[in-house]
Order: structure tokens, then C-alpha cells, then sequence
């Protein structure tokens, strides 16, 4: 028996260096490691207004790619978002082509693909004529940026309603608001009530807070402020006291004014006043108006600051446009305008702005909106402000 067992032992021996043998001799493919393929970074459009409107670096001459003629606009009406979530921006047009009771022609959503714009249609029928503002928001909660147009509908007409451009899906739809028709004129967007959606405010010869229920429909509520029966235009939401609640800040005719919010509440006697910028032609005091505001830390040190470009009110005083920085100091809002810029005045008038670092060199730039002649660009240098 123990000789059997040994010639088994070996036979078994055997068989396994054989079978190691033929196991070394095969092939095998080499192992490919698995690259996880890295997603984009998107923006959010849950944000205010007054953060998402200096999301973008890119810089558009909007005539440049021939969407209807030299007689329509797009300074009011055009917009730059990630409109399909790629992680690159894309833009809206919006022709403001007539100052009457129509609606105005198609909107189009011009896609970056492969270094290129091409447009593509996306509603047939535009909104009311006499956009004066337009923002961007995720306002049905689906990630995807929406439009709201706030329209007056020409002048000399009985008014006009907001509409608004809802994404569905990879399709998008206009639609007006169910509100009176009036004199709509500027507006803002953000999550006043901390619910988790976004909320508009509007101003004008009317004003009011639309309400959201998180699926882009809205609920009006126009006295919003407590104790305060003056007009809120030019709204801007940002969260300037770091409570973790957007505040409010406006401009009635000759004032402007931070409204602090009490967990979502505004209330007027919670309001401090900003200086307003100060224009003189020939000891004369020019009437100004603020036209637009943007809030930017634009000296890096963790709060929000506020630039402002103000118009003259009177036809008869020309086109300019005077400029002011409030930089914020502990919530106290210092005009620094004179240390910091290198001209208050420019001889013409300026459109919508934007913040962003367009060389990407750690340093603010603030700049106009679209690329016209005499695109206005100015850089802080970490000391003032200089001309590029």
C-alpha cells in the first residue's frame, strides 16, 4: 500500500507541473485600467440673481452672430448660462425689435459645440416688447437655468406682464404671469425664505415679491416691505450680515437703502441709507438715477462690496454715466470712488455690467456686459482700480 500511495503522490506531481506549464504559456491581455471619466463643473442656479449674473467670463458682441437685424436690441435681453448642463456657457437671444403691443420675435439659444455658437430656436413667440431687465435661475428646480423677462410692453400702452422661459427637459417653453398689466421695469431673483427655491422681486412704477412653490409658479404678495410706502427699484438680494438670509437693496428716486432681513423678512425699519452718488455741471446738481448695481468682494476680503453706475435723470444734461464704489467696511458702506477710480464720469452711456477675472490673474475685473465699441474694462490692481 505505502508503494501505491508514492506513485500516486508522483503521478498527482506530475499533473500539477503540468498544469502550471500550460497556464505560463498562455496569453493574456494587458489589464486596462478604468479612467474614470471626470465631470464638468456646473454652475449653480439656485444662487440670486446678483451672484449667477457674474458666473460668466465669456464676452459677446451679440450683433456678431446675425440674429435678426441692426434694428433690434439685445442689451436688456440677453443672457449667458449653461443652458444644457455641459459645463460650458452658452447664450440666449431675445430681439427687443419694437417699442409696441406686440410680442417680439423668437427667442433662440445659441449652444457651444465644438468651439462654435449654433443657434437653435426655442420658443416661437417672444415676450412682450419693453424688456427692461432680464435674470437667469433654476426657478422649477431642475438644475437647468431658466429666463424671466420683466416687460412694460412699449411706451404709451397700458402695460405689460413678465414672462418667463421654463426648461422642460431638454426643451424649454414662454409663458406670461396671471398679473395685472403694468409698468414692469427691473427685477431680481433669490431664496428670500430660505424654503429651498427661488423667489423674484420686481420693481418699477409698480413693485412686488412673487412667491415661489418650487415649480416656477408664483404667488404675488406686492407690499412686502413693512412700513414702507415708497417704490423699491433697481432690487438687488444678496446676504450682506452673513445671517444666512438674502437682504434687500433698492433705489427710490433720490435714496438708496439697504433693507436687513429678519429671517426672511423685510422690514423698512430695518433699513440703513447709502450715499448716493453726486454729479455738479456748472454748480448745477445733476438728478441721477442708479441704473444698475453690481455686488462683488472686489478687494478679496470675505463680504460682499457694491458698485453702482448712475444716469442723469434730465434728457437736457446729455449722455454720461457716473460711477461709485461702496466699499463695505465691518456693513458700513464707504464711497471710495474717488481713490479707487480712474474716471467717475464717462462720456456716454454705459450698459449692464459684470464682475469676474477674466485673465484669470487673482485680480477683479468689472466690465460691460456686451462687447461694443468702447467696451468699458477696468481691473483692481489690489490699491485702485485701472483702465485695461
Amino acid at each position: 500500500m505505502k508503494d501505491k500511495k508514492t506513485i500516486w503522490d508522483h503521478l498527482l506531481l506530475i499533473l500539477l507541473i503540468a498544469t502550471l506549464i500550460l497556464a505560463t504559456s498562455c496569453t493574456y491581455e494587458p489589464y486596462e485600467p478604468y479612467e474614470e471619466i471626470e465631470k464638468p463643473k456646473l454652475d449653480d442656479y439656485s444662487k440670486s440673481w446678483d451672484i449667477i449674473r457674474n458666473y460668466p467670463s465669456e464676452v459677446f458682441n451679440f450683433y456678431d452672430f446675425g440674429y435678426y437685424n441692426d434694428d433690434c436690441f439685445f442689451d436688456t435681453t440677453a443672457v449667458i448660462a449653461d443652458f444644457n448642463l455641459d459645463g460650458k456657457n452658452d447664450f440666449m437671444l431675445s430681439p427687443q425689435c419694437s417699442d409696441d403691443d406686440q410680442r417680439q420675435p423668437p427667442i433662440s439659444i445659441f449652444y457651444y459645440e465644438d468651439g462654435s455658437y449654433v443657434g437653435k430656436v426655442v420658443s416661437e413667440v417672444g415676450p412682450m416688447a419693453g424688456a427692461r431687465t432680464t435674470i437667469v435661475g433654476d426657478y422649477n428646480g431642475d438644475k437647468i437655468p431658466d429666463v424671466f423677462f420683466i416687460s412694460h410692453n412699449g411706451h404709451g400702452y397700458g402695460g405689460g406682464v413678465p414672462s418667463i422661459l421654463l426648461s422642460n427637459g431638454s426643451d424649454f417653453y414662454l409663458e406670461d404671469l396671471n398679473l395685472e398689466k403694468k409698468w414692469y421695469s427691473d427685477g431680481t431673483s433669490g431664496d428670500i425664505d430660505n424654503d429651498g427655491d427661488l423667489d423674484i422681486i420686481f420693481g418699477g412704477n409698480v413693485q412686488g415679491l412673487l412667491l415661489n412653490d418650487g415649480y416656477g409658479n408664483f404667488t404675488l404678495n406686492a407690499d412686502y416691505i413693512d412700513n414702507f410706502n415708497g417704490n423699491a427699484g433697481k432690487p438687488s438680494l444678496a446676504d450682506l450680515n452673513n445671517d444666512g438670509f438674502l437682504d434687500l437693496i433698492y433705489r427710490d428716486y433720490d435714496n438708496h437703502r439697504i433693507v436687513y432681513s429678519s429671517n426672511g423678512i423685510f422690514d423698512y425699519d430695518n433699513s440703513v441709507e447709502l450715499i448716493m452718488p453726486e454729479y455738479y455741471r456748472d454748480s448745477e446738481k445733476v438728478n441721477l438715477d442708479i441704473d444698475d448695481r453690481l455686488l462683488v468682494d472686489f478687494d478679496n476680503d470675505g463680504d460682499l462690496d457694491i458698485i453702482v453706475i448712475a444716469l442723469p435723470h434730465d434728457p437736457k444734461f446729455g449722455k454720461f454715466s457716473r460711477l461709485q464704489i461702496l466699499r463695505n467696511d465691518s456693513n458700513n458702506f464707504v464711497d471710495v470712488s474717488a481713490e479707487l477710480l480712474p474716471g467717475l464720469v464717462l462720456p456716454y452711456t454705459l450698459q449692464w455690467i459684470r464682475a469676474n477675472d477674466l485673465d484669470k490673474n487673482g485680480n477683479i475685473d468689472i466690465f460691460e456686459n456686451q462687447k461694443l465699441n468702447n467696451w468699458f474694462n477696468i481691473e483692481y490692481d489690489g490699491s485702485k482700480f485701472i483702465k485695461k
